[in-house]
């Protein structure tokens, strides 16, 4: 997790993606990094990932004590 926070520090999230196609990683770093983490997932993931980014549904503790907010585009 330091690398990966230090990678992030430097050069910030959009310049790398890390793999999280097994779903207890995806939540991993969904836990660690919140929704700004560029992922690349396995696309049967694609749905739940959406739900969980969205707090639609899902598991709820992957955003506790997150801000999150929602870009204009």
């Amino acid at each position: 997790m330091d690398i990966i926070n230090e990678l992030n520090k430097r050069f910030g999230f959009d310049s790398f993606m890390f793999e999280a196609s097994d779903p207890p990683v995806l939540k991993w770093y969904l836990k660690q990094f919140g929704s700004e983490v560029n992922l690349f997932i396995d696309h049967s993931q694609i749905v739940e990932f959406t739900a969980w980014k969205t707090q639609l549904w899902g598991d709820r503790d992957i955003w506790k004590d997150k801000t999150l907010s929602y870009k204009k585009e």
